[in-house]
C-alpha cells in the first residue's frame, strides 16, 4: 500500500472512505448479532431462573440452622457440590417445564430427606450413584438425618414457608402475625364461649380482625353463631375441619393456610404443631413431615476414608452398641479392628496415635465424648484436615473415623462441615421405645433367656419393656411427668432385664416383692433423687410387675396387649408395630390435660425456634419502618410504666412499717420494704433501658449489643433478657408482661398507701416464701408462742373478689389461677365438678388448665408435733 500510495502520488480518499464504511457496517452487524445472542441467552437464562432461586432458598434455610443448634454446620462448598450433583443425577427431559419441575422437586427432596425417607425412584437412583462416585467426595445430601427429631419439622416448615414467601403466597404481615402475634385488644363485648375462649383469646380475635382484612366480621360471627364455632373449637382436629359455613369473610377472599394457622394459634394453640405438620404435608408432601429412621448401614455407605462420621448425642443415648453390631457385620471386630477411646484427661496422644495407626491399616476408630476435651479439639481439627488432604498413598480405603459428642459450641466447625452428622436420641412414643428394646434382643435371648420359667419369661420381658417406655416417655411432660429430669437409658433396660432373668432362673416362684424392690429402687431408682419421683416410680412398676401379668387377658394399659407367649422375635416386633402410634396421657396414668399442656409447650417451642432464626424485617414502601415500630413500642411502654414506690408515701394512720402492739418488729413491714426495693430496681432498669434504646434509634448514642438484643426482643413481642434478669419469674409475652407489672406495682402501692390489705396477692411477691414466713413470725410475736409450733391451715372462702372481704382474716391469698384443680362456687373447699366422680376430686375439666381460684384463707394453727410430716 505504501508503494501504491507513492506511485499514485499520495493517498486515495475515495478508496480509504470506502474501506471505513465497510468496516463500520461489519462492526455494526456484529454488534447487532451480539445483542441478539445476548437477548437469546438472557431469555433462556430467565426460563431457568426458578431453579437457582430454589437453590438459594434451600441454602439460606440451611445456613440458618446453626442458630438453632451449633452442631448444624453446613458449608457453601458442600451445598454447591450437592446442587451440581442434583443437576447431573436428576431425570432428564426434553420438555423444559417438565425438566425444571423435576429439577426443583428433586433438589428439594434430595437436600432434605433422610436415607430411609427418599420417596422417588429417581432420588434413590441418585443416592446409589452417590455412593459409588468417589470423585465427588462427601456429598451426603441428607441434612435431615443430622437434625434432632424436634427440629426436623421446623426445618421442613422453614423450607415450605420460605418457598411460599418467595412466591408471594405468604405476605409479610401474615408471617409476622403468626410468629409474633399482637397484644389483645381490650373489649367490653361478652365472650360467647368463656369455657373455650380465654379472655386473651377473645381479645386476640378483635386484634386479628383489625390486623387481617380477611377476618373482618369474625367477632360478630362468634357472637351470632356461637354454637357452630363451639363445635369447631371442640373438634379434636380443627385444622382438618372447615370453618363454620355460617361465617364468610366480608372481604370476599378465601382464607389461606397460613391465615388459618394464625387463627388456630389464637383459639386452639394446642393444635398448632399437628396443624403445621398437615400444612407441610399439603404443600410439599408427606415425606417432608414424617422423615424415616436413620440406618447406620446407609451412613457407612455414604462415607469414605476422609469423611468423619459424627454422632450428635442427646441425654441417655449411647451409639456404642449399635456401632459394635455394625462393625461385627462388616468384619471389624471390636477391640481388634474397631478401637474405641473415651476422651478425657491424657487421652489425646493415645487418640492421635490410634488414628495414625488405623489410617494405615484400615481399621475403625471411635472417639467418644469429644465435648469433654475442649483443649484437644484444635488437634482433632488438624487430624481431620490431614485426612482430607489429597494425595495420601498410605490412607487405607477401609479406614473410618467415628466421633460422638453432645451439642457443644466449641466443637470444630470445619470438622462438622466436612463430616456426616447423625443425631442419636431416645425414641419418641411407647411403640418406638418398645421397638428399640426388642431391637436389642436376639432370637436366642427371647427363646432361651429363662430355661426355668419359659412361659413367664416372654410376658415378663414385654411388661418390663413397657415400664421402660413409660419412664422414658413421661419426661416429655416436663415437671408434670417427673419433678426432676432423669437420663434413663438403654443401660437401665439391660440391667433390669438381667435382674429379671436372674430372679426367674434362681427362684421356683417369682419373688414379686424382691423383683419390684431391686428394679424400682436400685436399677431405675438409683437415678431418682426426688422423694415424690421415687414414690411415683414404685407405683408405676406394680402396674407391670404383677401376678396378673401371667394371665392371658392382662394388658399394662388399654390398647397395649401382650404378644403370645410362644411368639418369635419377628412376631413380637410385628405385634409391637401394630400398637397405637400416638400415646395419650392415660397410658401414663395422667389426666388428659397433660397432653394439652405438652402440646401447648411444643407449640410455643416451635414458634419461638422459628422466630429465633428470622432476620430483621425489612422496610417496604408505604409501610411503617421497623425502627419506627420498635420506637413506638418503647414509647408506649415508657408512657405506661408505673412510677417508683417511695417509703415516704406510706400511710400515717395505717403505717405498714409500724411495730407490732408488743413493740416487736413488724415482719410484714420488712417484707414490704424488700419488695419495694426489688420493684424499684426493676422499674429503674426498664425505664433506663427504654430511654437508651430510644436515643440509639435516633442516633444520639451508639447501638450496643445489649440494646440490639433488646431491639430484637421488642420487635418479637418478647420480654428482653436484661429485664428478665432483674424481674420475677414469668412466661408472659411483652404486652401481658407490662400489664402484669402495672398490676403488681398497683398492689404494693395500695399496701404502702392504705396500710395492711384485706387480701394479699401472694404471687405478686418476688419472694413469696418471705411473706408466709413473716406471717408466722408476726403471729408468734403476738401470741408469745414458739414459731416452730406454728403451721398453716387453709380454708377456701365463698368469695372470689378481694373487695368482698369486709374485714381481713389473719392472711388471705388472692392468687388468681390454680393449675390442675378446680373448685365449686358453693362449697367452702375444693370438690369434684359436676362431671367428676368423688374418687377424682382434684382433677380439672378438659381443656381447663388454669381455673379462677376463689379466695383462700391461710390461718395460722398450732402444729401437732405428733403428726407425721407427710400428713401436713
Amino acid at each position: 500500500m505504501a508503494n501504491r500510495s507513492t506511485h499514485d502520488g499520495g493517498s486515495n480518499p475515495d478508496h480509504t472512505g470506502r474501506h471505513a464504511v465497510i468496516d463500520a457496517e461489519v462492526i455494526s452487524k456484529r454488534v447487532k448479532e451480539a445483542q441478539h445472542t445476548e437477548a437469546e441467552i438472557n431469555l433462556a437464562r430467565e426460563k431457568y431462573k426458578a431453579l437457582p432461586q430454589r437453590g438459594s432458598i434451600l441454602y439460606f434455610v440451611i445456613a440458618d440452622l446453626p442458630l438453632i443448634d451449633p452442631m448444624y454446620q453446613y458449608s457453601l462448598e458442600y451445598f454447591i457440590q450437592v446442587f451440581n450433583h442434583c443437576l447431573r443425577s436428576s431425570p432428564k427431559s426434553i420438555d423444559l417445564p417438565t425438566r425444571l419441575r423435576t429439577l426443583i422437586d428433586f433438589t428439594t427432596e434430595f437436600v432434605f430427606s433422610t436415607g430411609a425417607s427418599l420417596s422417588s425412584a429417581s432420588t434413590k437412583l441418585a443416592r446409589s450413584r452417590l455412593g459409588v462416585d468417589a470423585n465427588q467426595g462427601n456429598l451426603c445430601p441428607e441434612v435431615c438425618r443430622g437434625l434432632f427429631q424436634a427440629h426436623r419439622l421446623i426445618f421442613s416448615f422453614l423450607i415450605c414457608t420460605a418457598i411460599q414467601q418467595q412466591a408471594q403466597t405468604i405476605s409479610a404481615s401474615d408471617w409476622s402475625y403468626l410468629l409474633r402475634g399482637a397484644p389483645p385488644t381490650p373489649t367490653t363485648r361478652p365472650n360467647p364461649a368463656p369455657t373455650l375462649l380465654t379472655p386473651a383469646a377473645w381479645g386476640g380475635l378483635h386484634t386479628l380482625e383489625d390486623a387481617m382484612p380477611v377476618f373482618k366480621g369474625i367477632v360478630r360471627s362468634f357472637a351470632l353463631e356461637g354454637q357452630a364455632w363451639v363445635r369447631w373449637l371442640q373438634s379434636p382436629e380443627p385444622y382438618l375441619e372447615d370453618l363454620p359455613v355460617s361465617w364468610q369473610s366480608e372481604g370476599g377472599s378465601a382464607i389461606s393456610p397460613v391465615q388459618k394457622l394464625c387463627l388456630l394459634k389464637l383459639v386452639r394453640p394446642d393444635c398448632l404443631v399437628p396443624a403445621i405438620q398437615q400444612y407441610v404435608i399439603n404443600s410439599l408432601g408427606p415425606h417432608f413431615a414424617q422423615p424415616g429412621p436413620v440406618s447406620l448401614h446407609s451412613v457407612k455407605k455414604d462415607s469414605n476414608n476422609t469423611t468423619p462420621i459424627i454422632f450428635i448425642l442427646s441425654p441417655g443415648c449411647d451409639p456404642t452398641g449399635e456401632l459394635q453390631r455394625l462393625a461385627l457385620a462388616e468384619g471389624f471386630t471390636p477391640g481388634e479392628r474397631l478401637h474405641t477411646i473415651s476422651l478425657g484427661q491424657g487421652q489425646g496422644p493415645l487418640a492421635q496415635a490410634t488414628i495414625e495407626m488405623a489410617a494405615k491399616q484400615g481399621h475403625w476408630v471411635c472417639l467418644q465424648n469429644c465435648h469433654l476435651v475442649k483443649s484437644w479439639m484444635p488437634e482433632l481439627e488438624r487430624q481431620v484436615a490431614r485426612l482430607c488432604t489429597e494425595g495420601q498413598p498410605d490412607l487405607h480405603t477401609s479406614f473410618r473415623l467415628w466421633l460422638t459428642s453432645m451439642p457443644s459450641p466449641h466443637f470444630p466447625v470445619a470438622v462438622l462441615q466436612s463430616g456426616i452428622k447423625v443425631t442419636m436420641e431416645s425414641p419418641k412414643g411407647v411403640r418406638a421405645a418398645l421397638l428399640r428394646c426388642y431391637g436389642t434382643l436376639s432370637p436366642a435371648v427371647l427363646a432361651q433367656g429363662c430355661p426355668q420359667q419359659p412361659q413367664a419369661w416372654p410376658r415378663m420381658l414385654f411388661v418390663l419393656a413397657f415400664f421402660h417406655a413409660l419412664v422414658l416417655e413421661r419426661r416429655k411432660y416436663g415437671s408434670l411427668g417427673w419433678n426432676t429430669s432423669y437420663d434413663f437409658s438403654d443401660g437401665d433396660w439391660l440391667c433390669a432385664r438381667q435382674t429379671l432373668s436372674m430372679f426367674l432362673n434362681t427362684q421356683a416362684t417369682i419373688p414379686w416383692a424382691a423383683l419390684q424392690y431391686v428394679t424400682g429402687r436400685i436399677n431405675y431408682g438409683g437415678r431418682v433423687t426426688d422423694d415424690n419421683d421415687r414414690v411415683l416410680l414404685t407405683h408405676l412398676l406394680p402396674r407391670c410387675y404383677t401376678p396378673a401379668a401371667l394371665t392371658p387377658d392382662f394388658t399394662p394399659a388399654q390398647g397395649y396387649p401382650l404378644p403370645a407367649a410362644d411368639a418369635s422375635l419377628e412376631a413380637c416386633i410385628s405385634h409391637i408395630q401394630g400398637l397405637p402410634a400416638v400415646d395419650t396421657a392415660l397410658v401414663f396414668s395422667m389426666h388428659p390435660n397433660a397432653d394439652t399442656t405438652f402440646q401447648l409447650q411444643e407449640s410455643e417451642r416451635l414458634i419461638s425456634t422459628v422466630l429465633s432464626v428470622q432476620p430483621r424485617a425489612s422496610h417496604t414502601a408505604g409501610a411503617v419502618s421497623h425502627d419506627d415500630m420498635v420506637a413506638g413500642v418503647a414509647q408506649d411502654a415508657l408512657a405506661n410504666l408505673p412510677a417508683p414506690l417511695a417509703r415516704e408515701d406510706a400511710s400515717i394512720a395505717r403505717d405498714p412499717f409500724a411495730p407490732l402492739p408488743t413493740g416487736a418488729v413488724n415482719s410484714l413491714g420488712v417484707v414490704l420494704g424488700q419488695e419495694l426495693e426489688r420493684y424499684n430496681r426493676l422499674l429503674h432498669h426498664v425505664s433506663a433501658s427504654l430511654q437508651q434504646l430510644t436515643k440509639a434509634l435516633k442516633g444520639v448514642v451508639a447501638m450496643s449489643s445489649s440494646l440490639e438484643a433488646m431491639y430484637t426482643s421488642l420487635s418479637n413481642n418478647q420480654v428482653p433478657r436484661q429485664w428478665a434478669h432483674v424481674a420475677y419469674p414469668s412466661l408472659k409475652p411483652l404486652g401481658p408482661w407490662l400489664k402484669d407489672l402495672q398490676d403488681r406495682v398497683a398492689f404494693f402501692s395500695s399496701w404502702l398507701k392504705r396500710g395492711l390489705p384485706n387480701c394479699f396477692w401472694l404471687a405478686a411477691c418476688f419472694f413469696p416464701q418471705g411473706l408466709l414466713t413473716a406471717v408466722l413470725q408476726n403471729h408468734a410475736r403476738l401470741t408469745k408462742m414458739p414459731i416452730d409450733q406454728l403451721n398453716f391451715g387453709f380454708e377456701v372462702l365463698r368469695v372470689e373478689d378481694a373487695l368482698q372481704l369486709a374485714a381481713p382474716p389473719e392472711v388471705v391469698d388472692r392468687t388468681r389461677d390454680i393449675s390442675t384443680a378446680r373448685t365449686r362456687k358453693h362449697d367452702k373447699c375444693s370438690a369434684p365438678g359436676p362431671f367428676e366422680t368423688s374418687a377424682r376430686p382434684w382433677q380439672s375439666a378438659r381443656w381447663k388448665h388454669y381455673v379462677f381460684m376463689p379466695i383462700v384463707s391461710d390461718i395460722c394453727k398450732i402444729r401437732n408435733t405428733q403428726l407425721n410430716r407427710a400428713e401436713h
